[in-house]
């Protein structure tokens, strides 16, 4: 009897698990073929077609084997007896291993660990604890006796050449001593990656394609439309592209981490070469972009070259990396093209700029004569000429190339170099709010009293050693070299287990407590209860909900497919367009221009628009970029109150500026939005710690904002200890300021008075000084 999923019991929670990825990965599957089938080969072809000829249950099985090896993480519980009933199980198993899907055995991965080096299978035995010691064939031996015990199957991570991250590792695969045959797997890897070409695909959102088909979540309704675009022609450019991409996310910086981080010296020498190398070629004269729309120009491999140069460059800020001359070169490299990424041309000025002010101050510390200094500061006033050439004071990362020229300009003027700019013209006009103080209960680790230890004791008397002749003496001393180390040798160290266990990310710093200190809250929410005590209604959203207001006015245009290329995949949350540059607006300009000044000054038509795309929405949860419902009963009153409030003009500049560039304002709008209906007024609030600084994109919105007579404040939020100790050095700061007055007072001598002036006055000749009139 043929499988059918939908007619199985809808209440089975193992049948409801494996439905889910039976209908994505059929999706993918067929989805792939349709408009990808031109770059398969015809292996692949084969075991798509064998993919097909599976039963449900050995279909459901395989993708989820397959879902658990790609996401590669050993610290996940998988059960796959949890996705199937009991008595399916076994023969899907079967079935999968009879097909040549899936490895029963673990030969293949004693074969992928016999190939690593010495150093290699060390660090793995010492993951699991095992011991270093011993030749390659003890090894082996203790890597098969561990596998068998623990009926867990090792598999090599297939999806990068590093050495390092092939060990990150040979991993335990849970559930079972099975995994996917190498040719298979690659098979599946190269949909994946087709699939997950649009970077508004979140992780798990392919599987959402069924769950809106059982009505759990909704895409926006529109029709995927990829005519007259094709982003592979050949397999080979498909390939081209994966393989720089690989490159790309070889150089991920977070928090000075990455795969990256775990190259030697030599290989990560070896690679940023390559990269340089690789670019070269977009600096030729004849050098042309492919034929692409911007929004398009992502997917192309030069592109990602240059993505992976930006990457690099950041990571050269990490001491392991740091090397200022090679860091020039590459930003060199980059601001000789003027084909890809524009917006960050300032901040590369920015840098070479500091760059060059460096290697001055190190020309200063030695004995340099003066016509190298003097050629050097040529050089860097040259380099801030072509600065200032490209300076835009409206755009946030100008404030970084003002605060480079500032000393720079002093520095030029010291040394008596001219220079053509006026430093004072170039000042970006920023108006900030004043600071807001609120005090709040920091929380507090307590601190743990370590008991003293206790007195050592005394060591047992020594053992007379026995006395051994001098065969006995050869064969005491191998045994005591090559004998098994202790337990203890064994035993991680805290590092060690430390740097073994997954990074968590971390989404919130819970560092204050509530007013009765029972709860553990963030800093946002400190400043929230602060402020609903003065009768204000809000969210920490960052942004979230003024970005929803604006969605709602312009919905329809949002998802309007009438522009080939920008909906590439049904499961898209957002055009291809927005967030890149200004190709969003620009595509559609005559369209948001004209919405534009129809609720530019008509607040009733404006609240018309909002509540018509409220009510088409609030009924399910649509996956939309920029969109974030409540599901609240007030919430269209509140829509609604912040349109009123704020003024239809006002929500019309917002979004504007949101539609322009997204990816320049997108981000840096304040951390609280409130409203207070008694005093019909919202209020945007940016929340900060006592160490925390505004970012550049942060002073521009609230600028933006304070211009537009929309109340802004900055709200400092600091601990009993820490307000204390601020209002002791304003006190301080104060007193020493007129301290100084004084003194400087005092210094001054006392100006003169002077006599008042008299005016001249001019008698006539002919006057009659004796009898005057």
């Amino acid at each position: 009897m043929a499988f059918d999923p939908e007619a199985e019991e809808a209440d089975s929670e193992k049948i409801q698990r494996g439905l889910v990825h039976f209908h994505a990965f059929q999706y993918i599957v067929d989805d792939m073929r349709t408009y990808y089938g031109h770059l398969l080969d015809d292996r692949e072809h084969e075991v798509i077609d064998k993919v097909d000829r599976l039963s449900g249950p050995a279909k459901i099985l395989l993708v989820r084997i397959f879902d658990r090896n790609y996401k590669n993480n050993q610290y996940m519980s998988h059960k796959l007896s949890h996705y199937l009933p009991e008595k399916e199980f076994g023969p899907a198993m079967e079935e999968l291993h009879r097909m040549g899907f899936i490895n029963i055995t673990t030969e293949a991965s004693l074969d992928a660990f016999e190939q690593l080096n010495g150093e290699q299978r060390g660090r793995i035995l010492q993951k699991f604890r095992l011991g270093t010691n011993g030749n390659k064939s003890e090894q082996v031996a203790r890597m098969q006796k561990h596998l068998k015990a623990s009926k867990r199957q090792m598999v090599l991570y297939q999806d990068t050449n590093l050495n390092i991250l092939m060990v990150k590792h040979i991993e335990g695969v849970h559930g079972g001593s099975h995994f996917i045959v190498p040719h298979v797997n690659a098979v599946f890897l190269l949909l994946y990656k087709l699939f997950y070409l649009d970077d508004s695909l979140d992780e798990d959102k392919y599987k959402r394609v069924y769950l809106s088909r059982t009505g759990m979540q909704r895409y926006p309704g529109y029709e995927v439309n990829r005519e007259g675009i094709m982003l592979f022609e050949t397999r080979q450019k498909a390939e081209e592209y994966f393989d720089c991409l690989q490159e790309y996310m070889i150089w991920e910086v977070r928090n000075n981490d990455g795969p990256w981080v775990a190259l030697n010296e030599r290989e990560l020498s070896y690679r940023v070469q390559s990269v340089m190398q690789e670019c070269q070629r977009i600096l030729a004269p004849d050098y042309r972009p492919p034929h692409l729309p911007q929004y398009l120009l992502k997917y192309t491999p030069d592109r990602v070259r240059i993505r992976t140069l930006l990457r690099v460059r950041e990571a050269m800020a990490t001491p392991k990396l740091k090397n200022p001359q090679l860091e020039q070169k590459l930003i060199d490299l980059f601001l000789n093209q003027r084909h890809y990424c524009p917006e960050k041309r300032l901040e590369m000025f920015a840098r070479k700029i500091e760059l060059a002010r460096a290697q001055f101050r190190k020309l200063t510390a030695h004995a340099v004569d003066e016509d190298k200094k003097t050629k050097t500061l040529e050089e860097l006033r040259d380099l801030c000429i072509l600065a200032v050439e490209e300076y835009d004071p409206s755009v946030p990362d100008s404030l970084d190339v003002f605060v480079k020229l500032k000393p720079v300009t002093s520095l030029l003027t010291k040394h008596q170099v001219s220079f053509p700019w006026d430093i004072k013209s170039l000042q970006p006009s920023i108006v900030l709010p004043e600071e807001t103080v609120i005090v709040g209960e920091k929380f507090k680790e307590v601190e743990v009293i370590e008991e003293p230890a206790p007195p050592p004791q005394p060591a047992p008397p020594a053992k007379p050693k026995r006395k051994l002749n001098p065969n006995q003496s050869k064969i005491h001393s191998f045994f005591t070299v090559a004998k098994k180390p202790s337990s203890s040798s064994l035993t991680e160290t805290a590092a060690q287990k430390e740097a073994s266990l997954p990074q968590q990310p971390i989404a919130v710093r819970a560092d204050w407590l509530t007013e009765d200190g029972q709860r553990r809250i963030t800093v946002e929410e400190v400043a929230l209860r602060h402020y609903e005590k003065l009768g204000y209604k809000g969210w920490h959203c960052e942004g979230k909900t003024i970005k929803t207001v604006c969605t709602l006015l312009f919905y329809d245009i949002f998802f309007k497919n009438d522009i080939p290329g920008v909906f590439y995949h049904c499961c898209q949350t957002s055009p291809l367009d927005f967030g890149y540059g200004t190709d969003f607006y620009n595509n559609r300009k005559q369209q948001v221009d004209d919405r534009l000044a129809r609720l530019n000054n008509d607040l009733d038509q404006a609240l018309v628009v909002l509540e018509e795309a409220y009510n088409a929405l609030h009924e399910f949860t649509p996956l939309v970029d920029g969109l974030k419902l409540r599901k609240e009963d007030d919430e269209l009153e509140d829509f609604k109150a912040i349109v009123r409030y704020m003024g239809s003009g006002t929500i019309c500049e917002i979004c504007k500026r949101l539609f322009i560039d997204n990816r320049r304002y997108g981000s840096g709008l304040p951390d609280l939005f409130l409203i207070n209906h008694s005093l019909q007024t919202c209020l945007f609030v940016e929340v900060k710690s006592i160490n925390d600084s505004l970012s550049n994109t942060q002073k521009y919105w609230l600028d933006f904002l304070t211009r537009n007579n929309v109340p802004v404040s900055v709200c400092r939020v600091l601990s009993k200890e820490e307000h204390a100790e601020r209002e002791q050095k304003l006190a301080k700061k104060t007193q020493v300021d007129q301290e100084n007055k004084r003194k400087r007072e005092e210094k001054t001598p006392p100006k003169r008075k002077r006599r008042p002036k008299v005016e001249a006055v001019i008698i006539p000749e002919d006057a009659d000084l004796i009898h005057p009139v």
